[in-house]
């Protein structure tokens, strides 16, 4: 599995962990709901931008999304 793919599912998990949708998840790091969808099914190329905002907006460290689950 590609890094993308293993960071797009840990970013998913973490967001259903927290309860949160993904328009939620977007209020919150300011990155476009569309966009957060595009990420978490592989299709859009991962910005560190927006990364960045969503770890934030999870309370993750950029180390616990690089892990594999």
């Amino acid at each position: 599995m590609s890094a993308v793919i293993d960071i797009s599912k840990s970013l998913k998990q973490a967001r259903e962990a927290k309860g949160l949708s993904q328009r939620t998840l977007a209020d919150l790091s300011g990155v476009p709901q569309s966009h957060i969808s595009k990420i978490e099914s592989g299709g859009v190329d991962l910005r560190i931008s927006s990364l960045v905002e969503i770890a934030r907006a999870l309370d993750l460290s950029l180390i616990h999304i690089s892990e594999p689950t």
